[in-house]
């Protein structure tokens, strides 16, 4: 078993933070779960670790919120809540942001009806 120094472990973690993806490092949970790391391990190691997490995390923009909703699977797409939830925000966030960026979030809503639909016609 080998052992990994203080030094060597806190560079390791600030390597694959700064290997995210820019959409991965959007928000604390996003990083966590692109790092496999539960929310609570990741805080206390960004705590251990002195960093300050935000200095890592990529600024959202409109484009890079659009871009989320729309990789969002159809499930998640359902409603409103569940797309909140899918992109680690609570649903009020998620209405701030889309009202702040001018985006009609209820445009990228997939309609169960629409969806059974075509799910039929492919069958």
């Amino acid at each position: 078993m080998t052992c990994v120094s203080y030094n060597d472990a806190k560079d390791i973690f600030l390597k694959s933070i700064e290997r995210l993806s820019s959409d991965d490092r959007l928000t604390q949970p996003a990083m966590a779960k692109a790092l496999g790391l539960s929310l609570y391990t990741f805080r206390n190691k960004v705590m251990k670790y002195g960093m300050k997490w935000s200095n890592y995390k990529m600024r959202e923009t409109k484009d890079t919120f659009l871009k989320s909703i729309e990789r969002l699977s159809s499930d998640d797409r359902l409603t409103q809540k569940a797309m909140a939830k899918a992109l680690g925000l609570n649903k009020t966030t998620f209405i701030t942001k889309a009202k702040n960026y001018g985006i009609e979030w209820r445009d990228y809503i997939i309609q169960k009806e629409k969806k059974e639909s075509s799910s039929n016609s492919n069958g």
